[in-house]
């Protein structure tokens, strides 16, 4: 088991697709601004998202932020299933969306190793070179 678990954890493009989903993600939401109370009234509608008590618009964000919003969308939506398995919605709405960007971001951080894990695995097969065997 641990022998397993070395191995799966030991993928370097799985690590550093980790990192670099990372950084984008500090990178599009530096700066945003918070939501200020905790169970008030907020915009609602088609269009606004909110994660980690900032609310988004699609027609307003970056490219980048709405990439990472398409990318992400497995994962925000395991987060979300986990976080209503947990009683969560019954929260208030800026605890709420504080916790579910913090399960959001490991299951995303997940998704993404995974993803790098596959991809060193089908492209970066070890060959072996004549006269080793």
């Amino acid at each position: 088991m641990i022998g397993y678990l070395k191995r799966f954890f030991g993928s370097k493009l799985g690590w550093t697709a980790v990192l670099v989903h990372f950084i984008a993600v500090v990178y599009s939401f530096w700066g945003l601004v918070s939501i200020d109370g905790e169970c008030g009234p907020f915009a609602t509608g088609a269009g606004w998202v909110y994660i980690a008590g900032t609310g988004l618009h699609w027609v307003y964000e970056s490219v980048l932020m709405k990439l990472l919003l398409i990318l992400d969308l497995p994962a925000l939506g395991v987060a979300e299933f986990v976080g209503n398995i947990f009683g969560m919605a019954s929260w208030c709405f800026i605890p709420r969306t504080w916790t579910l960007a913090i399960l959001g971001l490991f299951f995303a951080s997940l998704q993404w190793y995974v993803i790098g894990m596959l991809l060193q695995r089908s492209f970066f097969v070890p060959r072996k070179t004549i006269g080793t065997e």
